[in-house]
């Protein structure tokens, strides 16, 4: 099916190419079968190339000269999708939505300008061995069959392989409305560009880098298929300021126009994302232990004052759990360090594992760990803490050195909210002090600040 579909459309879209070949009714400087096919062999692997020689093959034979001239064509058409995509996967590393800008500079270089020049000295010799290229225009026809092929490349192959990619366009408000004005606003300037011989066309380009910036790969491919589409359809009819020499030349300078836009737009969404990419891990950095993976001190902190703040003004209680890992020293000193950090993240592992999805958990230092808990009551708190417990007796345990150690952990419990504690610093010393006193009573265990327990609360639940 699928290679019935890519010799389908490759046909199709080689006629429609070959509609606007004027010098030589084999050479067109608008050529999107090149696109169509290293996007269908990139997606679809090497076994897509038949579909692509047929396809070739076909458009060729319906046109114009003899067999093994066409044969030659389909073969160089089919050896540049293969080398393309050679290059691209096992040279470059590149990663086809197009999200970073190595990948914008691979698809340039390795399959707009070199695997290109494949199916041109192919084609163009083959032409003229058949007698259908005079020899004083081989130059001439050979750059105009590159340029067609490279163009393309740049604007077609984006296009498929992104929106294969299945790209995710972040969530905002009016976003369909953004994209309805900027759409309007893109057409209407690439028509006006395109209406007169006065050089209006750089206007396109802004208009372009706008859609990248918000709307960043889909919107730029997309974008550059409009801009194509409206250039080479004005171009061909005797509009535009490409207008003057040969219509081939026409059409060409309109296309490369396009090129050049559409990857001017490319390489400004791919620093768009990548500089979206860094600011993200920074703030990762800047928000989470490096070792387990859980909020630092400072964000954990600020979690807490948050929700004493809102606890404060609109009522309802929380908790707050202070977890320290005991012997941990001993862990150190008996596997060292490296399984020492191991330990740490699979306790923090375990505790984002056990707590809900509002539940927030952070490492304030050492071995010492803590988890809030908005709006729990005594009991909710108890009962979560019993389970960690229960989890880290079944689950926790460290191995180094053809030895083993099981992990347990000291638990102390403070609760904060309207008649408790309001301010995050007492939160935080009464449920340090209540785990001090879970290891006074022999380690891996539960305590709960003193001065909160109520007799309502399950001892069961609250105690070990």
């Amino acid at each position: 099916m699928r290679l019935a579909v890519v010799c389908a459309l490759y046909f199709g879209a080689a006629k429609a190419g070959l509609a606007l070949a004027f010098a030589n009714q084999s050479v067109t400087s608008i050529w999107p079968p090149t696109g169509l096919a290293l996007a269908a062999v990139f997606l679809w692997g090497y076994r897509m190339w038949p579909a692509v020689a047929a396809g070739a093959l076909l458009a060729n034979i319906t046109t114009a000269g003899p067999l093994g001239s066409d044969a030659a064509i389909a073969a160089g058409n089919t050896l540049e999708a293969l080398v393309g995509v050679f290059l691209l996967r096992r040279v470059a590393g590149f990663q086809p939505s197009l999200e970073r800008v190595r990948d914008v500079v691979s698809l340039v270089f390795y399959a707009g300008l070199l695997s290109t020049v494949i199916s041109a000295t192919v084609g163009v010799t083959s032409l003229w061995t058949a007698g259908l290229v005079p020899a004083g225009q081989v130059l001439a026809t050979w750059r105009v069959w590159w340029l067609g092929d490279m163009g393309g490349d740049l604007v077609v192959a984006p296009a498929l392989l992104i929106f294969a990619s299945r790209p995710a366009l972040e969530r905002r408000s009016w976003i369909r409305v953004e994209a309805a004005a900027l759409a309007a606003v893109l057409i209407g300037g690439t028509v006006i560009a395109f209406s007169n011989r006065v050089s209006f066309a750089y206007v396109v380009i802004p208009i372009l880098l706008c859609v990248a910036l918000r709307f960043r790969q889909p919107g730029t491919a997309l974008a550059g298929l409009i801009v194509s589409a409206v250039a080479v359809w004005m171009t061909a009819h005797g509009k535009g300021p490409f207008i003057g020499g040969s219509s081939d030349a026409e059409l060409l300078r309109a296309q490369l126009f396009v090129a050049v836009a559409t990857v001017t737009a490319l390489v400004a969404s791919a620093l768009t994302t990548e500089r979206r990419r860094a600011e993200g891990r920074l703030r990762v950095l800047a928000d989470h232990d490096a070792v387990t993976g859980v909020f630092n001190r400072r964000r954990f902190t600020e979690e807490l004052e948050r929700w004493i703040a809102y606890s404060r003004r609109y009522g309802g209680q929380g908790a707050l759990l202070i977890i320290d890992v005991d012997h941990f020293k001993a862990i150190n000193d008996t596997f060292g360090h490296a399984i020492g950090d191991q330990a740490l993240a699979r306790v923090g592992a375990l505790l984002r594992e056990r707590i809900r999805h509002t539940d927030i958990v952070g490492r304030l230092g050492g071995d010492e760990f803590a988890v809030l808990l908005p709006r729990a009551d005594q009991q909710q708190a108890a009962a979560l803490a019993a389970a960690l417990l229960d989890k880290l007796r079944r689950q926790g345990a460290v191995t180094g050195l053809a030895r083993s150690m099981r992990i347990t952990i000291s638990i102390g419990i403070a609760h904060f909210g309207p008649g408790l504690a309001l301010d995050p610093l007492h939160v935080l010393r009464n449920a340090d002090l209540a785990m001090y006193h879970a290891k006074d009573a022999g380690r891996d265990r539960v305590r709960a600040d003193p001065s909160t327990d109520r007799p309502t609360r399950t001892p069961t639940l609250g105690l070990n």
